[in-house]
C-alpha cells in the first residue's frame, strides 16, 4: 500500500502532507518525514494505540528493534499515531499523525511532500517553543516543498540495503555456502 499522511507538530501550526511507501521498514519512514521537516540524525519512535515501535536514529535501526514495515503498523489503522523524535541534546518533536489515504498506488510521486504549513529552524535543534515562535514570524513563510521532496526522494521510497537493517536489528547474517 501507498499512504498520504499528515503530520503536524503538537504545540505549533507546523504541519506536513507526505506520500510514503507501506513495504519501507519504520526506521526508513522515520527518516523520511524527518527529511520533510528538514530534520537529521533523530532518534525516533512511533505510538500506535500506546505502543511504542522503534524508529532508529537518522534512519538506522537500533539493536534489538523490531524490523517492521509501515504497512505492519498500519494493517489495522490505529485509532491514535504519533511520531516522536529526540535530538542529541534531548531536545523533543511530537508529530501527530492522520492517515488520510491508503490505497495501492496513488497518484503521486512517492515519497513526497505535498503540501504544508510553517518552517522550522535548520539547526536541528527540536524546542516545540522556538519553533512555534519561528513559524509564526513573517519572515519564515516560504516552505520548500521542492527541497522536502528532494531530500525525500535522495533516500529513496524503501530502504535501499535491507540485510544491513537486518543485521543492525540483531538478527544473524546470511551466509551461503555451495558444496
Amino acid at each position: 500500500m501507498q499512504y498520504l499522511i499528515k503530520f503536524s507538530l503538537k504545540g505549533t501550526r507546523v504541519w506536513r502532507l507526505v506520500a510514503l511507501e507501506g513495504r519501507a521498514d519504520l526506521a526508513h519512514t522515520a527518516k523520511l518525514i524527518c527529511e520533510a521537516f528538514p530534520w537529521q540524525g533523530l532518534k525516533c519512535a512511533f505510538w500506535a494505540d500506546g505502543k511504542i515501535f522503534g524508529a532508529g536514529r537518522g534512519g538506522d535501526f537500533a539493536q534489538g528493534e523490531q524490523l517492521l514495515a509501515l504497512d505492519d503498523l498500519l494493517k489495522n489503522p490505529p485509532a491514535s499515531l504519533t511520531l516522536a523524535c529526540e535530538d542529541s541534546l534531548g531536545g523533543r518533536a511530537v508529530l501527530d499523525a492522520v492517515l488520510l489515504r491508503s490505497e495501492e498506488k496513488l497518484s503521486c510521486l512517492v515519497p513526497s511532500c505535498i503540501v504544508g504549513a510553517g518552517t522550522v529552524p535548520e539547526d536541528g535543534m527540536l524546542d516545540p517553543e522556538r519553533i512555534a515562535a519561528w513559524a509564526d514570524d513573517d519572515a519564515h513563510l516560504t516552505l520548500d516543498l521542492k527541497g522536502a521532496t528532494k531530500r525525500m526522494r535522495a533516500w529513496g521510497s524503501v530502504r535501499a540495503d535491507i540485510s544491513k537493517a537486518l543485521i543492525q536489528s540483531g538478527a544473524d547474517p546470511l551466509n551461503f555456502k555451495q558444496k
